[in-house]
């Protein structure tokens, strides 16, 4: 899920939906900037939260993206899983 906030707007927003259950976001996607990820990255530790990447990966419709990959061909480590429990 795209939230489209600024980023002013979105720690506040991120408690708000953590109090409500939230308990991980996806800091990395294929198509977000590097900086941006990793803010949401950061964000998301400061707030107790667990941290994900995908890839976006589609199979053949989608060439440019790479299942086990996510920003700029950045490999998605075994620990995203790894630090979250029951997984």
């Amino acid at each position: 899920m795209s939230l489209f906030v600024a980023w002013g707007r979105l720690p506040d927003l991120i408690k708000v939906l953590k109090d409500g259950g939230l308990m991980g976001i996806e800091a990395w996607h294929p198509t977000a900037k590097a900086r941006d990820c990793r803010r949401l990255e950061e964000l998301g530790r400061a707030l107790g939260l667990y941290i994900t990447e995908g890839s976006d990966f589609h199979g053949a419709i989608r060439p440019d993206r790479k299942l086990g990959s996510s920003n700029r061909g950045r490999d998605i480590s075994d620990a995203i899983l790894a630090a979250i429990p029951g997984l």
